[in-house]
């Protein structure tokens, strides 16, 4: 992974949401630098989903703009954001689809392999996981390592527990090495260990210049975050 980038991963311009005939988003201007972990906040229902799939292109603001590596996502067309999405994003929702036949290694080796990355490990140890040197990993392995995951590297993720999934849903979105992260409640199916060892990942990220923008209401995480914005 490079260095942080020169100039934000993404802006928000005076955007507004109108979502079931309320507001959701007034007037919401941010940006968003390489290099940072930002944490979106709030209650339920504040629009933090919404900021996330507004800033990702899965849905238009009703006013202000989106751009997303300088580029101004209503200009685009469909392919214009699936190869915006492709050279720029790695996005995890809440549900984090996998692919429920292959276990957990294949599954990060098909996400790096759509976006023309290696797919070869470094390893094929047994470790039980962790950051080496406080860095983040090179290789499919060293992704599995650091999520606590090599014992099961091989098991199909379809009979992983919630926990486990989650690891490997965020996993996905780091191993593609892409500048902007985006991952809404990342932490919400993990206990405190998960938790701790998810939030040391997206902190590494940061630290290695990935934009890392989170929606949650992990205390854990907004205590981690470079940035804090509270939706109300």
């Amino acid at each position: 992974m490079s260095a942080a980038r020169a100039g934000p991963a993404a802006e928000l311009d005076r955007v507004g949401a109108i979502r079931g005939g309320r507001a959701v988003l007034t007037d919401l201007s941010l940006v968003i630098r390489p290099g940072r972990l930002l944490v979106v906040q709030g209650r339920s229902g504040s629009g933090k989903t919404t900021l996330l799939r507004l800033l990702t292109g899965l849905e238009p603001p009703d006013s202000g703009a989106v751009r997303v590596a300088g580029t101004d996502l209503a200009g685009l067309d469909r392919a214009g954001l699936a190869r915006l999405r492709r050279e720029h994003l790695a996005v995890a929702g809440q549900s984090g689809s996998l692919v429920e036949a292959l276990d957990v290694r294949a599954n990060l080796e098909l996400v790096r392999d759509a976006r023309g990355l290696p797919v070869h490990s470094d390893s094929d140890g047994d470790s039980d996981g962790g950051l080496p040197d406080g860095g983040l990993p090179d290789g499919v392995d060293g992704w599995v390592e650091s999520m606590g995951l090599t014992p099961l590297r091989h098991r199909p993720v379809r009979l992983l527990s919630g926990g486990e999934r989650q690891r490997v849903v965020v996993a996905r979105v780091l191993v593609t090495e892409a500048p902007l992260a985006v991952l809404d409640e990342p932490t919400s199916a993990q206990d405190e260990a998960g938790a701790e060892r998810l939030v040391a990942v997206l902190v590494a990220a940061a630290a290695r210049g990935i934009a890392v923008v989170v929606a949650t209401h992990d205390p854990i995480l907004v205590a981690a975050a470079d940035d804090v914005v509270t939706l109300g």
